[in-house]
């Protein structure tokens, strides 16, 4: 089956800069906090907060802040109880008993298994977006979390050149010249360009195709980090 191998738990008092630098260089989108009951932060919550800065000064603040004030409590499940569980309390992912992070791309999986010639078409989701290439990577950011993307968008002018993630996102503010620049507060770093930052988007799939197939050959490119058994 396909699960996340865990992050952390990360000490209570780590800052949310060192969070985001976890997730950038696992290529992970999920990190547990030490303590009871049990937190976790995700990417796309890591981006709310970073959004949440309208200058280089708050932007530096907000890195520096206790991640625990972005994390919530997430629950620990059975494995049957996890899709319920995640679509009542509207969570990406779940702990299952035992200390797997579970998240929606493993129950995707396992509707690949259950239903494999299901057309993509059936369960496929209307808001994908094509940003500008010269808009800058707040702009971008902001316009993934405004439209519900979690960080996910596609860059192109007439056609698609690029795709962007939250682990993109997070690679780019928590690169060393990024951080050196927002430590000094230069306003500069507000005006950087998303396309430089797009990553090439290796497979498209016409809307009859079945499931199984995207599910399979997309699995571990869109979590990264993942660990099959």
């Amino acid at each position: 089956m396909i699960v996340h191998s865990t992050i952390g738990p990360l000490a209570k008092g780590t800052p949310l800069l060192d969070v985001a630098k976890a997730m950038a260089m696992a290529k992970y989108p999920y990190v547990l906090l030490e303590g009871q009951p049990v937190k976790m932060i995700d990417a796309p919550q890591v981006l709310r907060a970073i959004a949440s800065a309208n200058s280089v000064v708050e932007l530096a603040e907000v890195l520096s802040t206790d991640a625990e004030q972005w994390a919530y409590e997430v629950p620990i499940v059975e494995e049957v109880e996890g899709p319920k569980t995640m679509i009542v309390r509207e969570l990406g992912a779940v702990v299952l008993k035992g200390g797997n992070v579970v998240s929606s791309l493993y129950f995707l999986g396992k509707l690949a298994g259950d239903l494999p010639e299901t057309k993509v078409k059936e369960i496929m989701d209307e808001r994908p977006k094509v940003i500008d290439p010269l808009v800058t990577v707040r702009e971008a950011l902001l316009s993934s979390l405004a439209f519900g993307l979690d960080g996910y968008l596609y860059v192109g002018q007439g056609r698609i050149m690029g795709q962007l993630t939250p682990i993109t996102f997070l690679e780019f503010y928590t690169r060393d010249d990024v951080v050196s620049m927002i430590e000094r507060g230069e306003p500069s770093v507000m005006e950087s360009v998303v396309g430089d930052l797009a990553i090439a988007v290796s497979n498209y799939y016409h809307e009859d195709a079945k499931i199984k197939d995207v599910a399979t050959e997309n699995a571990g490119q869109a979590a990264g980090g993942l660990a099959y058994s």
